[in-house]
């Protein structure tokens, strides 16, 4: 599913510089949502098209969030076709 997500906002927006925002916590220490994405997975939905490069990463206070060691992270994508 997150596969087909990414080929459509490819499609979509025709490859145009985006910013991403991921949520990643501990493999197994909950069940989502919101699910992990870890960057391993970033990279390979998006690799073929953009330029990754992570701007951001924030430790998220845990007892407001899912998940152990819940981090949000800023992502700019920009297009390397």
């Amino acid at each position: 599913m997150r596969q087909d997500y990414a080929q459509h906002l490819i499609k979509i927006s025709h490859a145009a510089t985006q910013f991403l925002i991921s949520y990643e916590y501990d493999a197994g220490s909950h069940e989502g949502p919101p699910f992990s994405v870890n960057p391993e997975e970033i990279q390979q939905l998006y690799v073929d098209v953009y330029h990754i490069q992570l701007l951001k990463e924030l430790v998220v206070d845990a007892s407001r969030n899912k998940g152990n060691n819940p981090k949000s992270k800023v992502w700019l994508l920009q297009s390397n076709l």
